[in-house]
Parts: C-alpha cells; sequence; structure tokens
C-alpha cells in the first residue's frame, strides 16, 4: 500500500555548505525514525516535523 508523509524542515546555515549539512543532518534523523527534531550550531541549524497521517485527498498526484 502507498504511504505518504507530509515533512516540513526549516534549515538555516552561514554558507551553502552549511546549509546542506544541516538538511542532510535533518533527513539523517527522519530516516532514524524521528518525528520532530532540532539542532544548531555556530554555522547553522534545522528544525523538522514529520506528520505521518495525510489525508488522501492531499496526496501529490
Amino acid at each position: 500500500m502507498a504511504e505518504c508523509r507530509k515533512i516540513v524542515i526549516v534549515a538555516r546555515g552561514d554558507t551553502e555548505a552549511d546549509l546542506e549539512l544541516a538538511l542532510e543532518e535533518a533527513l539523517k534523523r527522519i530516516r532514524d525514525g524521528y518525528l520532530s527534531g532540532s539542532d544548531r550550531n555556530d554555522e547553522g541549524g534545522f528544525y523538522f516535523q514529520v506528520a505521518t497521517h495525510v489525508d488522501p485527498a492531499d496526496w501529490p498526484r
């Protein structure tokens, strides 16, 4: 059966590379099963939220 999740990631970085690292870390945590989280350091940061129940009417077609 098909699955659909709504994932919101907000990331910040001082450079493009810092931004990419923030996104990679957020995705790693999502893959590890976390549904929300955040982290930051002097160069950047992120937070994310995963909704596991998305109304089928809102699924992308």
